[in-house]
């Protein structure tokens, strides 16, 4: 899972959890904690601000290695549908489904700009000795619901289709919240 907090268009936060197995309601719970208060990008969320966030919660799935090689590696991304995960050595980074998207970039770009996060050259991904992975991500997006400040939070009415998904990103803004 990742969270990602938003102010007027701009990111304000995004961690997530990834890697160790944990059930969904303790990844959201670590995510949301971690977006409003550790992401070392941007200084802590502050209450103030929560009326004026969107909270999007990206749950992750279909992690795959990438084992084309060299330039091929382009073609095994699809714009849209993956993210990407790299690491070599020490160094590792995430870029969600949704970044490509957002900024309008093609395989080749996204491949760089997770190189670049990553800290590594932005031709590493062409590199075998470079892990490449990619993944699948639902997003659900969401205005902030100044209402969970509120002591009866527990009585929202939440504008999720389905209920799980509503209970549990009502459970990533409480974590905000606290």
């Amino acid at each position: 899972t990742f969270v990602t907090l938003k102010r007027q268009g701009q990111l304000r936060g995004c961690c997530g959890s990834l890697g160790q197995p944990m059930n969904l309601l303790a990844a959201l719970t670590q995510s949301s904690i971690r977006t409003a208060t550790e992401d070392h990008r941007f200084p802590p969320v502050s209450a103030s601000e929560l009326p004026y966030l969107t909270l999007d919660v990206t749950l992750l799935f279909n992690f795959e290695p990438v084992t084309q090689i060299g330039e091929r590696r382009a073609d095994a991304v699809e714009i849209g549908k993956h993210g990407l995960r790299i690491a070599r050595g020490d160094r590792a980074g995430l870029l969600l489904p949704i970044v490509a998207v957002e900024r309008n970039w093609d395989s080749r770009t996204f491949l760089d700009q997770v190189c670049h996060k990553a800290g590594l050259p932005v031709t590493a991904w062409q590199q075998p000795d470079t892990e490449l992975t990619r993944f699948e991500g639902r997003l659900i997006e969401r205005e902030f619901d100044a209402s969970v400040l509120n002591d009866n939070a527990a009585d929202l009415q939440h504008p999720f289709s389905q209920s799980d998904v509503a209970t549990l990103a009502d459970f990533a803004k409480t974590n905000i919240v606290a």
